[in-house]
């Protein structure tokens, strides 16, 4: 496993040169080049700015230590899981869902991991680079590609440097902010398309329903984004709207269903409520 003394200071100095270039590359939008507006161009960009926020992330992520005690019941929770996987019955998470914890066994079992701090920051790392992409796609289809990179960058100088603990150690909140960024870029393209696909309409409400197994805080957010969802297929065809509400409500209310399902099949679905 790869490490890091107290100051590894060469590393450190090619990661700040590299989040200095990254940092003009995100003025491009101001230079009229057309290179920069070629598709592989913003292939690469975006390459560039996956490896500055993994390069400056990696010495947190094998750091095999504590820095939040929330990070250390999310491995214990997995761990639980692993052996019992009927969640509120082996695992109480309080306000966070059981997809918080069912993505680490998940990530621990297929990939053969073991369940400690550098397998929960490693999918951390996977879920905040994945929200970065999709929060860039939502701004891109949106607005342009290059009020896109302008955007994205402050944020990925701020989650590549901070050292504050609760934002590099594994936490409640990796998830449902990926699942948010991932229907925000859905209903981009919903915004986006003439007639609103009900295929991706559907996949809209799928991401809804299973937000709401995430954290409990999430839930706000993803039920308002929904009602502006609605709002914004009926005023693309009125008349297609019974068709496209119903693709959408079947999307959102089918995870719930299935778990629903399962917790009257296995006589937990009382803990359902006490619990969550």
């Amino acid at each position: 496993m790869l490490t890091f003394d107290d100051s590894p200071m060469l590393y450190l100095a090619l990661c700040n040169l590299l989040l200095i270039f990254v940092g003009i590359l995100s003025l491009y939008p101001f230079l009229n080049f057309k290179v920069f507006q070629d598709s592989r161009f913003i292939i690469a960009a975006i390459c560039v700015y996956a490896l500055l926020f993994m390069m400056w992330r990696l010495p947190v992520v094998v750091f095999n230590e504590v820095l939040n005690l929330d990070e250390s019941v999310f491995i214990v929770g997995a761990m639980t899981l692993a052996q019992d996987p009927l969640y509120w019955e082996s695992v109480d998470g309080c306000t966070s869902g059981p997809f918080s914890f069912y993505i680490i066994t998940v990530f621990c079992q297929v990939f053969g991991q073991p369940y400690d701090y550098i397998s929960a920051r490693i999918v951390g790392i996977i879920l905040m680079a994945g929200s970065l992409i999709f929060n860039f796609l939502t701004l891109q289809r949106l607005f342009s590609t290059g009020i896109a990179f302008s955007s994205l960058f402050p944020a990925v100088a701020f989650l590549s440097t901070t050292r504050y603990f609760d934002f590099v150690h594994f936490s409640s909140e990796h998830l449902p902010i990926f699942l948010l960024s991932i229907m925000a870029y859905l209903y981009a393209c919903i915004h986006h398309q003439i007639a609103a696909k009900s295929s991706t309409i559907f996949a809209f409400g799928l991401v809804a329903g299973s937000v709401i197994f995430t954290k409990l805080q999430a839930i706000p957010i993803a039920l308002l984004l929904t009602l502006i969802t609605y709002w914004i297929v009926f005023q693309k065809d009125p008349k297609t709207f019974t068709k496209q509400a119903f693709w959408l409500t079947l999307g959102g209310i089918l995870v719930p269903s299935c778990l629903l399902f399962i917790a009257f099949w296995y006589n937990f679905a009382d803990k359902i409520w006490i619990y969550y």
